[in-house]
């Protein structure tokens, strides 16, 4: 993945999940309502968004999941962005699409990032330096530079994959005072959900 390609996703999702800062908006039957005027200074943004129009929100679900859970309302049928001439009209739960289809695309280096932080290699490493559970991994800041020099060397797109844990969505890596913390339980349901929740083969991006 470039990080052109992951800025062009992270961007609207960091704008639609109000990560930095919450647009106005109105909420009507599964849409978040802007008024189309928001996006006159976002026109990057807004054309990316265009894609989506007329796209029914259903189609980045699995088979399974969708047998499990569409109750046959208009939640997983309605369009997934409706552009008016006054409004766009956006689905409320689509800027997690946005997250997961970047966690699909990074899955396979997302596994090798968690599976080195189990291997040997790891251990010898950083022995003394940090504490694991069941849940989370943590390392002290003291640490911080070498390991993020270390994973950048050994797991592809490492920077990338931090900035989306720890950045777009900073609920997955992030910093008390003297300590980073990564949630690898956490990451590891979202590897999970990716399988059993969502289905993009059927829409790429562009």
């Amino acid at each position: 993945m470039t990080q052109e390609f992951y800025n062009k996703i992270s961007i609207p999702y960091q704008t639609l999940s109000g990560r930095f800062s919450s647009l106005n908006k109105m909420y009507h039957n599964n849409y978040a309502i802007y008024d189309i005027g928001i996006f006159n200074a976002r026109k990057e943004q807004f054309e990316f968004l265009k894609q989506f129009e007329k796209i029914p929100f259903r189609v980045f679900f699995s088979n399974d999941y969708l047998e499990k859970n569409d109750t046959g309302g208009n939640y997983f049928n309605s369009e997934t962005i409706v552009i008016t001439e006054g409004t766009i009209n956006i689905h409320t739960e689509f800027s997690m699409i946005l997250f997961y289809y970047l966690i699909n695309e990074l899955k396979n280096d997302i596994a090798k990032f968690l599976d080195l932080l189990n291997h040997k290699d790891f251990e010898e490493r950083f022995r003394g330096f940090y504490k694991v559970d069941e849940y989370k991994l943590k390392y002290s800041l003291l640490q911080h530079e070498v390991f993020f020099k270390f994973m950048t060397a050994n797991v592809p797109n490492f920077g990338l994959i931090y900035h989306l844990f720890h950045r777009t969505n900073s609920g997955y890596i992030y910093a008390d005072e003297h300590r980073m913390i990564i949630r690898v339980k956490g990451i590891q349901d979202l590897l999970e959900a990716n399988e059993t929740v969502y289905n993009f083969q059927n829409y790429q991006i562009v």
